[in-house]
């Protein structure tokens, strides 16, 4: 028997979003600086992220709640369907464990090409190299120069 208010069960991931974002939003707050930083201190993007997510949980479940179609069948579940998932968990654990000892440049490049790969992108190789030399330019800028992050580096290591 199906609950109404879950209704085909559409609604079970937004709610279970909505909690993980109050959870995270609640521990937000408890954030405490250690001196004022005006507007925009270290709870300030965790909150903005909170925000949003609860805008895009009320569309999402507003647009739930008026589609009255019924749910089509569910696919069958095979091991190949979740591949490419499996290697974005395995290409993120591998970037965590290389980022300090090769550095944010190298590791990030590798990683973001793993990633286009196994989106599929773009087929080709070197627009694959081009767009991971872009993106982590983009990160490099905006967290070394715009948030001052010192990022790691493979000539710490020599």
């Amino acid at each position: 028997m199906r609950s109404r208010l879950l209704g085909d069960g559409r609604l079970v991931l937004p709610a279970v979003l909505f909690v993980v974002t109050t959870i995270y939003l609640y521990q937000a707050f408890q954030i405490h600086p250690q001196y004022d930083e005006g507007i925009v201190g270290p709870r300030f993007l965790p909150i903005v992220v909170s925000i949003v997510m609860y805008a895009g949980l009320g569309f999402l479940v507003f647009d739930i709640l008026r589609d009255r179609s019924p749910r089509p069948e569910r696919a069958k579940l095979e091991f190949r369907n979740f591949l490419p998932a499996v290697a974005v968990i395995l290409a993120t654990l591998v970037y965590i464990a290389v980022f300090e000892t090769i550095g944010y440049v190298i590791s990030t490049l590798i990683y973001v090409f793993a990633l286009l790969f196994v989106f599929k992108f773009d087929q080709n190789v070197l627009w694959r190299v081009i767009y991971s030399i872009v993106i982590t330019a983009v990160f490099y800028i905006l967290f070394h120069t715009l948030f001052d992050v010192r990022l790691p580096t493979l000539t710490e290591w020599f």
